[in-house]
């Protein structure tokens, strides 16, 4: 008598089981699956042999699933035997645009079957999409068609459309095609079930990658600013792009950089950058503890996105960083779960000697995940040997056997030259030098912190003051000379979020300067005045420099100012701090510019706004009626004169209010990210030019949007030449 299984998950292992057993070729392991369920599917053991798929298909395929990207298929059939909730884990769709009804009017109109109208009607969608057609050959034409233009490019084609007229031609165009990865079954088999058999069979093995905890890679440094957040980011994108949940991890973050997130957390920009290159929205256990200096040994101190209050360093590095070790705990642990790969990034160096006692940001991360780490030396600006070989000699040896590879940043000229130095690394460390990655400067990635502008405003203490502010002249002139906007920012002692400014930056007719005196203010086409951390400290340097004086006349001049966060507080009348949270004093006076008064308040407003721009004076002109967005971190609470006109009607949690403000040629307000807004940006620079009399020069100008993606994937590319990612997958695991 024969036993049936009638378990479904017994029965399908014991048919895997033996399809495998009568497979006679040599399919790769990441192969296996897909050559099984269309076996399955069929029941023909035979049709093995009309299997064919590119090399680099399942990759392609795995790759585009871990991205979250749609599968199209060409009719429903295909489309109702997809894995739509597995896929839907994933972060996919399934899209079949054949019931669209403007599909049957186009396709009398166009001559057209139905398929490949409902295709060319949504050409668009076809981009980094998985294509899965498993009826009409018409309509796998229709996609190597459109394929021809490369921004319409699937990341993969499954072309198994089944029939004896036009199928098996069709798919060995396909099979033809090198520039497009692809899974096929030549010849006149085929159908709609194979087509989603081949498609579940990839969602099966993504859902499976993503399932397990999290691989980790973590960069540490031989000091401060050699460059960790960079190659950070550079990771988090060579990993996106390779289709893995990835996500960036740094547990403690000293920067006045912030940013607010969608939930009203604020964390490290520099996070922030991190996960923008890791296709991710950030979040604040990404960065748990935040750190920003409110004086020379004092820190505010942000957890889990939530202001604590200011604690001066002893007290901070005594039992509050003991006990913050549980939140970092809890937010590795989350993130792992929930992610695929996390790359992690130290601060400053793990030889602090001063510092381990209570280290919650180097190896002790390090060691709770026995995560592979990567020590990073910046050769750029000398030392790098010795900073290598010293910081592994100061490292407890359980801690020195995590550091796997080292990784020499910021090299010029020409690397046979540096031959003798790897291999003296090698030799004296034991430790291979798994990459050289060169100094650039043809795209830029926003700066961790305010060290970047101390570099570029920064002279020897043995130089005069006299040549620093002839050089800042210079760079004025020199932007004139070269048909360029000169926009100088002022550069206060507690200037946070800075990055602000990068969008103008970017600007091809745009000079981006910091000043930190009258003397090299020059003639500006505008001023801004930036954020601060502390804005009373700030304040009181505006009034002790001279540069107050020379900003209020220079207004009553006509100088276009801009003020944003702090900088909108002090162009008011007065700054009041009654609680003493910034200062000693209660009372400290403003640029008298805005007709607005400022009080320091305790609790910290962090939002995400957006809104509508009302103004229609000065640039806004150009741009009334539009949409404008941003972010808001401030402690502060300001209080127009009665009847003043506001910039924009701003709405966040729910609440709609009024922000901004405009005296002359002056404007203030709180958002951060104001720059960032494209028409905005355009409108202010282009009102900028027609007060020089001229019109903007022809320029190209890219999206912020856009601009951060380029500059994203030209650091995985640079980096991806520069490293030996084989090696670093495989101290990974992956």
């Amino acid at each position: 008598m024969s036993v049936f299984l009638t378990d479904p998950q017994a029965i399908e292992s014991e048919s895997m089981r033996l399809i495998r057993s009568q497979l006679k070729r040599n399919w790769q392991d990441e192969e296996l699956p897909v050559i099984e369920r269309l076996i399955h599917t069929s029941g023909d053991p035979s049709l093995e042999e009309a299997v064919a798929l590119r090399s680099e298909a399942i990759a392609a395929g795995l790759a585009a699933l871990g991205r979250g990207a749609p599968v199209i298929t060409d009719v429903e059939m295909v489309r109702a035997g997809i894995a739509k909730n597995s896929l839907a884990q994933l972060g996919g769709r399934v899209e079949c645009f054949l019931h669209d009804p403007a599909v049957a009017e186009k396709a009398k109109v166009w001559g057209l079957t139905r398929t490949m109208t409902a295709l060319r009607l949504h050409a668009s969608s076809l981009a980094g999409a998985i294509v899965a057609i498993g009826n009409a050959p018409t309509a796998l034409l229709e996609v190597l068609s459109l394929a021809k233009d490369p921004s319409l490019r699937p990341a993969l084609i499954i072309g198994m459309p089944v029939g004896f007229v036009g199928a098996a031609e069709a798919k060995e165009l396909l099979w033809q095609n090198q520039e497009i990865p692809c899974i096929t079954v030549r010849g006149t088999r085929g159908g709609s079930p194979l087509a989603a058999a081949a498609v579940n069979a990839l969602i099966y093995q993504a859902a499976a990658r993503r399932r397990r905890q999290a691989r980790t890679l973590m960069f540490q440094g031989t000091s401060s600013n050699v460059g960790k957040s960079v190659l950070t980011a550079a990771f988090c994108r060579i990993f996106y792009q390779e289709g893995y949940m990835t996500a960036p991890f740094k547990a403690q973050n000293m920067a006045l950089n912030s940013f607010v997130t969608a939930e009203g957390g604020e964390m490290g920009r520099a996070q922030v950058v991190q996960a923008q290159a890791a296709g991710r929205e950030p979040d604040v256990r990404m960065n748990p503890i935040l750190l920003k200096p409110t004086g020379e040994a004092n820190s505010q101190v942000i957890l889990l996105g939530k202001a604590q209050g200011t604690f001066p360093a002893r007290d901070y590095h005594g039992e509050y960083q003991k006990t913050a070790w549980t939140a970092v705990e809890a937010c590795l642990r989350q993130l792992r779960e929930e992610n695929e790969v996390l790359v992690i990034e130290g601060a400053g160096s793990p030889a602090e000697v001063n510092l381990k006692a209570n280290d919650i940001v180097n190896m002790r991360v390090a060691r709770a995940l026995q995560s592979p780490v990567l020590l990073i030396a910046d050769i750029d600006r000398g030392g790098a040997l010795a900073s290598v070989v010293g910081t592994l000699e100061l490292l407890e040896p359980e801690e020195r056997a995590l550091v796997k590879g080292i990784i020499l940043n910021k090299f010029r000229g020409d690397i046979r030259l540096l031959q003798p130095a790897l291999d003296f690394l090698r030799e004296k460390t034991g430790i291979p030098v798994l990459g050289v990655v060169p100094y650039f400067s043809e795209f830029s990635i926003p700066e961790e912190d305010s060290v970047v502008l101390e570099q570029e405003t920064a002279q020897p203490a043995k130089q005069a003051q006299q040549p620093r502010q002839a050089h800042q002249l210079r760079q004025a002139q020199q932007a004139e000379e070269a048909e360029q906007l000169d926009i100088a920012v002022i550069r206060l002692p507690y200037i946070s979020n800075f990055t602000d400014f990068d969008a103008l930056r970017d600007e091809e007719d745009v000079t981006v300067r910091y000043v930190a005196d009258p003397d090299s203010l020059g003639s500006p086409d505008l001023v801004v005045i930036p954020g601060s951390k502390n804005t009373l400290a700030d304040l009181r340097f505006l009034h002790d420099s001279g540069l107050a004086a020379r900003l209020r006349q220079s207004w009553q001049e006509d100088l276009p100012i801009i003020g944003i966060c702090g900088g909108y507080q002090m162009l008011g009348r007065v700054v009041r701090d009654p609680l003493h949270l910034e200062s000693d004093l209660e009372v400290t006076p403003g640029l008298d510019i805005l007709p607005l008064e400022t009080e320091i308040l305790q609790e910290k407003h962090t939002v995400q706004s957006q809104g509508r721009i009302l103004s229609g004076s000065l640039f806004f002109e150009q741009c009334r009626g539009q949409a404008v967005s941003g972010y808001e971190i401030h402690m502060g609470s300001s209080q127009a004169d009665e009847n003043q006109a506001p910039l924009f009607e701003l709405e966040a949690g729910g609440t709609t209010y009024r922000d901004g403000l405009r005296a002359g040629t002056a404007v203030g307000t709180y958002l951060h990210g104001l720059f960032d807004n494209d028409s905005l940006r355009r409108a202010l620079l282009t009102w900028l030019w027609q007060r020089r009399g001229r019109s903007r020069p022809p320029v190209r100008s890219l999206s912020q949007a856009a601009i951060r993606e380029q500059a994203f994937n030209q650091l995985a590319d640079l980096v991806r030449k520069s490293v030996d990612l084989a090696a670093v997958r495989a101290l990974m695991g992956l």
